[in-house]
């Protein structure tokens, strides 16, 4: 059975949802909900797609090895309050959370659009023909906590079934 790891250190939270040329371009909080639920415009939606494979393309390699079908796995540590980092007028906005802090956000809503990209770009990497049952049997998406922001990684585990 083959097997990859791949560790992406301080992957971002938020990533571009409208490009503009005359202001600021807008930034949304990566979030399967926000992506999915249709409360955004059609093309704000395709463009933080796009640039969520942008962003992970140099970081999966093309020439994987790998039996069919796989399942592809993805843990993200990230702070317990990743549901309250912000974007405000250019800046990341994180506070470390007190003792009590009760965390109250979705694992799926978080990780889950991590993993749907993460299938997509092995699809243009020719890792497998398309993202069917035929080719991908599922995986999962998995939380782990970490003390700060900074410390946050996407962890993508792809192996063979």
């Amino acid at each position: 059975m083959r097997e990859y790891q791949i560790v992406i250190k301080e992957f971002p939270s938020h990533v571009i949802s409208r490009k503009n040329k005359v202001k600021p371009s807008k930034y949304e909080k990566i979030n399967y909900n926000k992506i999915y639920s249709g409360t955004l415009f059609h093309m704000d939606r395709s463009t933080m797609i796009e640039e969520m494979h942008k962003y992970l393309e140099p970081f999966i390699p093309y020439n994987l090895d790998l039996e069919l079908p796989i399942t592809v796995d993805v843990i993200m540590k990230c702070p317990i309050n990743w549901g309250a980092v912000q974007r405000r007028n250019g800046n990341i906005i994180w506070k470390k959370p007190d003792s009590k802090y009760v965390p109250n956000w979705d694992v799926f809503n978080a990780v889950d659009i991590w993993r749907k990209v993460i299938e997509d770009v092995l699809t243009n990497h020719n890792i497998y023909p398309e993202d069917t049952v035929r080719y991908l049997r599922g995986g999962g998406g998995y939380v782990e906590f970490v003390d700060t922001f900074d410390e946050r990684e996407l962890i993508i585990n792809i192996k063979s079934v």
